[in-house]
């Protein structure tokens, strides 16, 4: 683009109100935040943990990562891909990617349409790094199985749906325990396509079932971008790339299908005030979860396709 030039004399006169200033200038840099080439994420491929930021990908190298879970959407959605997994895994355009929550006339089975060769079953969760000094936040979407079907509660390994049950569990407990007080690893199940689980206690220390806690400074931030919409933001799932950007679901959807399908109801307690954790009350040795087998739809693809 050739340099623009803005003659001093040229600009129009306006004194705009200081609250509408600022209004138009927050608007401006969502729209520009918006047309970034993706959110901060987490996400995981091939036993390996990755984290996105300003279209940047970079590979960590542990293999467990500990985080703090800040908010968990109580409904799963769905990602469609335009192309499968095989067709698109070495290049760089992997197609239009359509995220949006699901509607009354989707098919419980998916079938592939003209638009979309595959539909992934996601929830997502925002979460910061365990001592991360910059108490950054990253959105991760999990997929089914790291949902509903891994885990080994006897070892204190779980899956999605048995973590907030423990976190319920324990805040029925002491009140003032909030999930993301806990410190929670994330791990990969030993199958060929490994699958992320959970544990709220130290898997690398054998017969260490001590809880875990977020630091003083982790909390403050915590409760701060929970207080100011920046929670709010990431968890905001609906998104085309057709599009260049989130609009509504309503304005895109794939083909229409007959059969409805219930979301999956899961609340996260969402505080509103800062509150000081206290070890002692929180029970350390997570009671065995036997979770309800919910019915699930089709696996459809690999994870990495699910990355916006």
């Amino acid at each position: 683009m050739s340099q623009l030039i803005i003659a001093p004399n040229a600009m129009p006169a306006l004194q705009l109100p200081a609250d509408v200033l600022a209004k138009v200038q927050a608007q401006l840099k969502q729209a520009a935040d918006n047309q970034s080439s993706s959110l901060p994420r987490l996400s995981f491929g091939g036993k390996m943990f990755n984290l996105t930021v300003g279209g940047s990908k970079v590979e960590l190298q542990d293999r467990v990562l500990d985080v703090h879970i800040v908010a968990i959407d109580p409904n799963f959605h769905y990602v469609f891909n335009e192309f499968g997994y095989d067709d698109v895994k070495d290049k760089d355009d992997k197609g239009r990617v359509l995220v949006r929550y699901p509607l009354p006339t989707d098919e419980f089975t998916f079938t592939p349409t003209a638009g979309f060769a595959s539909r992934q079953y996601k929830q997502r969760c925002v979460v910061m790094l365990a001592n991360d000094p910059e108490h950054k936040l990253f959105i991760v979407d999990f997929g089914y199985n790291s949902i509903k079907k891994v885990g080994n509660p006897a070892l204190g390994l779980l899956n999605l749906s048995q973590l907030i049950t423990q976190f319920q569990f324990y805040q029925s407990s002491n009140p003032q325990l909030f999930p993301f007080m806990f410190t929670a690893q994330l791990s990969f199940t030993r199958e060929v396509q490994p699958e992320i689980q959970f544990s709220l206690y130290d898997q690398r220390q054998q017969g260490n079932h001590q809880a875990r806690f977020a630091n003083a400074g982790a909390m403050d931030a915590i409760v701060k971008a929970l207080s100011d919409g920046s929670v709010d933001n990431l968890m905001k799932v609906e998104y085309d790339s057709a599009s260049q950007g989130q609009q509504s679901a309503a304005a895109v959807s794939p083909a229409p299908v007959q059969a409805p399908v219930a979301p999956v109801q899961q609340s996260a307690p969402q505080p509103t005030q800062t509150v000081a954790p206290a070890p002692q009350t929180a029970p350390v040795q997570p009671a065995p979860v036997q979770m309800p087998v919910a019915q699930a739809p089709a696996q459809d693809g690999a994870e990495e396709l699910g990355e916006l």
